[in-house]
């Protein structure tokens, strides 16, 4: 990391916080990939906070109102209510939409991650 040695030490500590939160968020979006659930209940929600500042379009919700012109919402919206299908195209739909979440946040994680400059950790701090 470049800057004075407390630049690096505050930047390293913002850094470390930072890749806690988006590992907190990305371990979300894992989940709701694998099983389609949103378990809206183990959202964590500091995480959340976190990648919608920083990257707002690698989040759920983001990616989730892109996708809502996709064949595969439409699925989802045309089964009838109550229905297997139903239950199935809602799973494929959520899992998708969190799986484009993930893919988004992953890249941007990885190039926000490999900045080296010490002001740029603390001007773009979360306050």
């Amino acid at each position: 990391m470049k800057g004075t040695e407390r630049q690096i030490a505050w930047a390293e500590d913002i850094k470390a916080t930072y890749m806690e939160r988006t590992s907190e968020y990305t371990e979300y979006l894992k989940k709701v990939a694998e099983t389609g659930d949103l378990m809206r209940d183990e959202i964590p929600a500091l995480a959340m906070e976190f990648v919608a500042r920083y990257h707002e379009n690698a989040t759920y919700e983001n990616v989730d109102a892109e996708m809502k012109s996709s064949d595969l919402y439409k699925v989802f919206k045309e089964a009838q209510r109550g229905t297997p299908e139903k239950k199935a195209a809602g799973k494929a739909y959520r899992s998708a939409v969190a799986a484009e979440a993930l893919t988004r946040l992953e890249k941007a994680v990885a190039e926000r991650a490999s900045v080296e400059d010490a002001t740029f950790w603390i001007e773009n701090r979360m306050n």
